[in-house]
């Protein structure tokens, strides 16, 4: 997966080269356009970066969006980020009615503005994003400081770089801001490109003995998330066999008290609750339970996703209803309240003919 995001991150990029140095209409539309949309498909993130390049390069100098010849470029970029969008919209629709597989709500869920009102969804932004910058990922971050102060004394002509400083770092926030979005650290993106821009400009701009200085500093970020990134793989590879043991463990008490619910596909199944599992590293920060060894049957782990984790884990399973009217109702029958969770015995039971899979107590 990382693989995957990298080599579409790239594409975004080069869909940016195509668009501001391409001559041709293919180069200069179709191609960006192409490139666009295929990486949308893996991270829909990743077409944030696209007009983010734009100003990253206002702040290295390529680009002065008071005139016309640039501006006349960013809104080349806006434009071809809203056909790649709807693109993308579009093949989505088209998929779904061919294949029927549910679209994803993911972006209205996490849309704070929409379910809050003003004033609390600030709050609540505010909020994440300091449980952001508690996390260890964004450790560097803080040190940006010194590089921005450095371009604003050293830059000249010192308006035009605050300018676009301020564009950089505001469009950095965007998204939480403006846009009202609570996304995950894994939707940053564009951290490494904040990261990659400032530095170097303040290494532009600072003098030559100085310059040292930003290249060892450089190293050590590389290093930094290097480990950052091997703690969090070797962490998530031993929550990947955790969780299969899990899922090991359901289905031997599915052959055990429901033996004939595997073969009958007229039966159907609703999984109930989440237990509450400790990740590997109990007392890391708030801000890297998401990262670190997090387990897929307690970390945000709704009914349908940990159903579908089963089955593709290769446990062989009754349709699912849960989130219809009947689950709900056999849910709030005494006998499955009072059902032992798991990892007690008799924690899958056949109720009305509906296999029942309590992980948790509701409230839980």
């Amino acid at each position: 997966m990382v693989a995957q995001v990298s080599c579409s991150a790239a594409l975004v990029v080069v869909a940016y080269l195509f668009t501001i140095n391409g001559n041709t209409l293919v180069t200069k539309w179709v191609l960006p356009i192409i490139l666009c949309t295929f990486a949308t498909f893996t991270y829909q993130s990743l077409l944030y970066i696209f007009p983010g390049l734009f100003f990253i390069d206002c702040l290295l100098g390529k680009f002065d969006i008071a005139k016309k010849s640039s501006f006349r470029i960013f809104c080349r970029i806006i434009f071809l980020c809203g056909i790649s969008l709807l693109c993308y919209v579009s093949i989505s629709q088209l998929l779904h009615l061919i294949t029927g597989i549910p679209q994803s709500q993911y972006g209205e869920s996490v849309a704070v503005y929409l379910h809050n009102s003003f004033v609390k969804a600030f709050k609540i932004l505010c909020k994440e994003l300091k449980s952001k910058f508690d996390s260890t990922l964004l450790s560097p971050f803080w040190f940006l400081p010194i590089p921005i102060a450095l371009i604003l004394l050293c830059a000249k002509p010192r308006l035009r770089y605050a300018f676009s400083l301020c564009l950089v770092i505001g469009y950095f926030f965007f998204p939480y801001l403006g846009l009202g979005l609570a996304l995950p650290i894994r939707s940053w993106f564009f951290a490494p490109f904040i990261y990659a821009a400032l530095f170097l400009a303040a290494c532009l701009q600072a003098p030559h003995k100085f310059r040292i200085l930003f290249f060892i500093f450089s190293i050590w970020i590389v290093c930094f998330n290097s480990s950052i990134n091997a703690r969090s793989s070797l962490l998530d590879n031993f929550s990947e066999k955790r969780d299969q043991l899990i899922a090991s463990r359901i289905y031997n008490e599915l052959c055990v008290e429901a033996p004939q619910s595997l073969k009958n596909a007229k039966r159907s199944l609703i999984i109930i609750g989440k237990f509450k599992l400790e990740g590997i590293l109990p007392n890391i920060s708030n801000g890297d339970r998401e990262i670190y060894g997090a387990s897929f049957f307690s970390w945000n782990s709704e009914p349908q996703r940990i159903y579908h984790y089963l089955k593709i884990f290769g446990v062989k399973l009754p349709p699912s209803i849960n989130g219809s009217p009947r689950a709900e109702k056999i849910t709030s029958l005494a006998m499955v309240r009072d059902m032992p969770a798991y990892p007690a015995r008799g924690f899958i039971r056949m109720v009305d003919d509906v296999l029942v899979i309590k992980l948790a107590d509701e409230a839980k």
